[in-house]
C-alpha cells in the first residue's frame, strides 16, 4: 500500500482507475488494518 500511496501522490497523472479499483478490492484488509490503528491512535490522545 505504501507503493500505491506514493504513486497516487507523486505520479497522479499516470494512474489507471481500473488498477486503483482492483487494489482497493484486493487489499481491503490493509485498509481496514490501517483504519483500526488510526482509530486506536486517536483514542489514546
Amino acid at each position: 500500500m505504501a507503493w500505491f500511496r506514493n504513486r497516487l501522490i507523486h505520479i497522479y497523472w499516470d494512474i489507471d482507475n481500473d488498477r486503483i479499483y482492483d487494489l482497493l478490492r484486493e487489499d481491503v484488509g490493509d485498509i481496514e488494518q490501517y483504519l483500526a490503528e488510526y482509530i486506536r491512535a486517536l483514542q489514546r490522545k
